[in-house]
């Protein structure tokens, strides 16, 4: 049975989009990290700025494809297709958007994905909490400088998880 996922989470982030934009792509690694990892240990993750390019995470001399960039709009979108860490039963899009909003920047990711099979429940909560986790991560990067990434405490900070609809 294939099932088509729909997942959106947002969070303001007090800061213009010019540094959320940067925070976002060009250190990646002091936001993301464990459990967000394909590959055990403490690498990093690339966002290249190029519609094609990979996004990849990097551990030493082994590297893990989370997908292909498919949209780059700096200071405005970045989307990437691909398994994103799901394996062979999924495929998807996930696109990061960032717009000014009156305290900051409100960053929204949005995650599109179909599952071939496995149990779709499971797997939208499972993505849907770590991108809400992902966005809180990169929230108190930039306002603060705490480091949650490969860089830095590598934990999921504490949180009000809001689940997004259905769908």
């Amino acid at each position: 049975m294939r099932s088509s996922i729909h997942i959106t989470q947002a969070v303001e982030i007090e800061a213009d989009a010019t540094a959320v934009w940067e925070a976002f792509q060009s250190t990646p690694h002091d936001w993301w990290g464990h459990p967000y990892s394909l590959l055990d240990g403490e690498g990093t993750i690339e966002f290249p700025a190029e519609a094609g390019a990979a996004v990849i995470e990097r551990l030493g001399e082994a590297t893990a494809l989370w997908g292909v960039v498919s949209q780059c709009t700096p200071g405005s979108v970045y989307g990437w297709i691909g398994q994103m860490g799901m394996g062979a039963a999924s495929h998807g899009e996930v696109v990061y958007s960032f717009e000014a909003s009156g305290t900051g920047t409100l960053v929204t990711v949005q995650h599109d994905f179909a599952l071939a099979w496995g149990d779709a429940d499971a797997m939208r909560e499972s993505y849907d909490f770590g991108w809400a986790d992902l966005s809180e991560r990169l929230k108190r990067y930039v306002e603060s400088g705490e480091r949650y990434g490969f860089a830095g405490r590598n934990e999921t900070p504490s949180f009000k998880f809001t689940p997004s609809a259905a769908g």
